[in-house]
């Protein structure tokens, strides 16, 4: 499933199409396997009223074909206000449109607002304050001042999610799964300290994975850092051991 934002001034706005699921759990009919959820409102419901208000309705089917399959489809009355104009206007208009993306050439004159996709190529003068994105490529020298702030959590290559299976209500699952659902699997018992990154706990960093894990040649029993640490030098260099017993393997 996903939401979709109309925005524009013919647009009959205020409007929520679809129903939201009751219940998000893996008992619920509309998840299945994987934490993919089937959609209360299809795909080209939407897109159908889209299509009649752009006048294509003799095309329909050509650009929506499996809209038939559905028996709720919305029209175009039921999506915007008026119809749009049949002609282009004869003059451009006095304000510039909005763009997201950099023009071909430079403008002779600045925009106002900062635009969201970095230029091309660099500006020559610097600009007056901050960017609120990073560059795409490093820069050739260093920074003028130092950053504000330094981060008290670890970095990404210190701290990574562990890569083995773990049992969750009976079933072996990895951190791969738990991505699918963060807002309600991290909150399962020590899926944070197992999937530290993809929960977004990185004071998990340092701990050791709170559940029993598989080892990658895939055998059983499921093991514990407990286990770990009774044969560090040889356990700890197992693939994947060192990231799931952080705290133990040091």
């Amino acid at each position: 499933g996903a939401n979709y934002f109309m925005a524009g001034g013919a647009l009959d706005g205020g409007k929520i199409l679809g129903k939201y699921p009751a219940d998000l759990t893996e008992d619920s009919p509309l998840v299945i396997e994987g934490g993919i959820i089937i959609p209360t409102l299809s795909w080209e419901s939407i897109w159908n009223g889209i299509g009649e208000w752009f006048g294509v309705e003799g095309n329909l089917d050509q650009i929506l074909p499996n809209r038939r399959n559905f028996n709720s489809l919305h029209q175009g009355k039921d999506l915007f206000l008026q119809e749009p104009s049949p002609t282009p206007s004869n003059s451009p208009t006095s304000l510039p449109s909005s763009t997201l993306m950099p023009s071909a050439r430079p403008s002779t004159q600045p925009s106002i607002p900062p635009t969201i996709v970095p230029s091309l190529s660099p500006t020559i003068a610097a600009s007056t304050g901050p960017s609120t994105q990073p560059s795409i490529t490093p820069t050739s020298a260093a920074s003028i001042v130092p950053s504000v702030k330094t981060t008290n959590a670890p970095s990404d290559t210190q701290c990574l999610d562990s890569p083995l299976n773990v049992e969750i209500s009976d079933i072996l699952r990895n951190c791969n799964w738990v991505k699918q659902m963060t807002n309600w699997r991290c909150q399962k018992y020590g899926i944070k300290s197992h999937c530290p990154i993809t929960c977004n706990s990185l004071e998990e960093c340092t701990n050791d994975t709170l559940k029993r894990f598989q080892l990658p040649d895939n055998s059983f029993p499921l093991r514990t850092c407990r286990w770990v640490s009774e044969k560090l030098h040889e356990r700890c260099t197992l693939p994947g051991v060192r990231h799931s017993c952080r705290e133990t393997c040091g």
